[in-house]
């Protein structure tokens, strides 16, 4: 509930100086000719990563596969 209470009323207005900005800034995620995933690929490389992280030592980082293969069990 506090989280939608902090949304704001209306998304953010991009101008052509922002989007130039933010393409420079993040080329391989606003390519438009990138591949997009679908929300249900999202939601399992969000799960990985967090099952990466928690299966990690302290003080040790995660794999530096993007993708984190072989963890939680995955089918």
């Amino acid at each position: 509930m506090l989280q939608e209470q902090n949304q704001p009323a209306a998304p953010p207005t991009v101008t052509a100086e922002l989007y130039a900005e933010l393409r420079a800034r993040f080329p391989l995620l606003m390519d438009p000719s990138a591949p997009r995933p679908s929300q249900d690929e999202k939601f399992t490389r969000s799960i990985r990563l967090l099952c990466a992280g928690f299966a990690a030592p302290p003080g040790w980082p995660p794999a530096a596969s993007p993708d984190f293969t072989g963890t939680c069990g995955q089918r």
